[in-house]
């Protein structure tokens, strides 16, 4: 989607591809592929468009540009368009669940939720969600992949009059080794080994990129 907060998208969304409106397959197209887009350059007078297109059509990037000076953008545009910036792409919140997570009898418990608070979903060809066991130094004893159990394109984004969706996750897995001080993480992994792994917005981040699900 090009045009965007600006009425050029209009034009463009009367226009049909093999027989259907283009715009309704925007609607649709955030949901299995990144969606995209460049403003007008008019961010004065556009500001409001630019909301209503991410409420409408779930935004993953857009590329702020401007016809005018940046510093000459007034108070409240400025603080819409920082409000976009903040709204773009996927948002995870992840909520621990309480002592339910855990090491027993040879047996892993995890037990935690998921909230996307963003406009768009984070794209599971390119995400691996693990669970990291580590030592009390801190060495890792096992990973366990849980993209089976945690399937990254059913945490829909929060977009238009959607609520956010959130997604618990209970999973039971042998483990390799016990010993006292183990500590549990969840972290998600870049497939192809080019971003670092994936950031939560609410919890504490470990230097390896990891979020820890026990105290």
């Amino acid at each position: 989607m090009d045009h965007l907060g600006s009425t050029d998208y209009l034009h463009d969304f009367n226009l049909k591809y093999q027989g259907q409106i283009l715009k309704d397959i925007a609607k649709e197209k955030h949901k299995t592929a990144p969606f995209i887009g460049e403003n007008s350059g008019k961010i004065n007078s556009e500001k409001e468009l630019i909301m209503q297109n991410i409420n409408e059509y779930g935004i993953s990037c857009a590329n702020l540009w401007s016809a005018i000076p940046v510093d000459s953008i007034t108070d409240n545009a400025s603080y819409i368009w920082k409000t976009v910036a903040n709204q773009l792409g996927y948002s995870f919140s992840l909520k621990k669940q309480k002592h339910k997570t855990k090491i027993r009898n040879g047996i892993l418990t995890a037990s935690f939720s998921i909230t996307n608070t963003g406009t768009a979903i984070p794209y599971h060809q390119y995400w691996l969600p693990q669970l990291v066991i580590r030592d009390k130094e801190d060495k890792i004893l096992q990973i366990i992949n849980i993209d089976k159990e945690l399937n990254l394109n059913t945490i829909l984004p929060s977009y238009g009059a959607s609520p956010s969706c959130s997604i618990s996750i209970n999973i039971r897995k042998k483990v390799v080794k016990q010993f006292d001080g183990m500590k549990i993480y969840l972290r998600f992994v870049d497939k192809k080994h080019i971003n670092e792994n994936m950031f939560i917005v609410n919890e504490k981040r470990s230097d390896k990129g990891e979020y820890p699900l026990t105290t």
